[in-house]
Parts: C-alpha cells; sequence; structure tokens
C-alpha cells in the first residue's frame, strides 16, 4: 500500500546470477577470441606449409606459404582435389598414403608435387589423420617442407660422384 491508499503487485527476478553468466560466457568468447588470433598468426607465419584435406581428399584448407610453394592462390586451391597436384605416378603413391591415413596411420615420407607452372616441387610431408570425436576418419593434415634445393643438390652430388668414379675406373684401367 502507498500513501494515497491503493495497492501494488509486481514481480522482483534476482539477475544477478544470470549477469554472471553472461559476463562469464563474454569471458569465454573472448578467451576464444584471442585463441584463435594467435593460432592464426602461427599457422600464417609458419615457413612450413599447412593442408588440410577432407575425407574425399579434397583441399579444404591451405597456408600462406602452402600456396606459395605451388604458385597458387588459397581461393584456387580451396575445393581441389588433392591429385589434381600431381603427375600419375603421384597418384598411384598418394592413394597408398591416404589408404595409410584412413587406417589411422602418422608418418613422415617425401613427395613431388606439380606447380602450377608445371615445375616439380620435392616436398617433405609430416601427415596425420583427423579424425571426430567417435574416432571417424574425417581426413588428412600435413606439413609441408620445400626440399627442392636440397633434392637438386642431393641429385648434383650423386652425378659428380658418379662422374668422378668413372674418371678413377679410367685412370685405373690406363695405368694397368
Amino acid at each position: 500500500q502507498v500513501a494515497d491508499g491503493r495497492f501494488y503487485t509486481g514481480i522482483i527476478r534476482d539477475i544477478t546470477k544470470r549477469v554472471r553468466t553472461e559476463a562469464v560466457r563474454k569471458q569465454a568468447e573472448e578467451a576464444l577470441r584471442e585463441s584463435e588470433a594467435k593460432y592464426r598468426q602461427l599457422v600464417e607465419s609458419l615457413n612450413e606449409g599447412i593442408w588440410m584435406i577432407d575425407e574425399q581428399a579434397v583441399t579444404t584448407f591451405v597456408n600462406p606459404r602452402m600456396v606459395e610453394m605451388l604458385g597458387y592462390t588459397v581461393e584456387e586451391m580451396l575445393g581441389r582435389h588433392l591429385f589434381s597436384f600431381m603427375d600419375e605416378q603421384g597418384v598411384q603413391i598418394a592413394t597408398r598414403n591416404l589408404a595409410r591415413r584412413q587406417q589411422g596411420i602418422k608418418e613422415q615420407h617425401d613427395f613431388e608435387f606439380l606447380r602450377k607452372d608445371g615445375a616439380r616441387i620435392y616436398a617433405s610431408l609430416e601427415t596425420s589423420p583427423v579424425t571426430d570425436l567417435d574416432g571417424n576418419y574425417r581426413g588428412a593434415i600435413a606439413g609441408v617442407q620445400d626440399i627442392t634445393q636440397r633434392r637438386r643438390a642431393e641429385d648434383a652430388l650423386r652425378l659428380l660422384n658418379a662422374e668422378l668414379e668413372q674418371r678413377v675406373e679410367a685412370r685405373t684401367q690406363e695405368l694397368s
């Protein structure tokens, strides 16, 4: 009852719990944004390519270093099948490798890709299967390092070594 003699009814609701819940939610969202920003910065600044494919081997993610290695743009790579970046021999090898990912096998291996301009790139891959919470295969992720210069230097050394062996053999025959 108020001073003029009338009665008023009302509902009072304690919203302190809801306010605390909202504050916790906002803190969690901010922490998630910060975590995502750190993750994105890490992935985009690596000197290693990152390549993700889905269960059909279709490209779902590549970082800037990966597209730089292959000479494409991100947009050109996304949605394309893994096999479109290799020759027939590479497709045969990749088919066996994909079967191993589907079996849950993580491994390191060297591989040869074709760049957009047709040049070959030699890469060292660290590949892992990607699974859902129930353990079902959902694709694969690879860390990719360009080893083209190293591979060419190794090939040049092999050629020089073979040439040197031939010279030594020829000289030995001359002396005999």
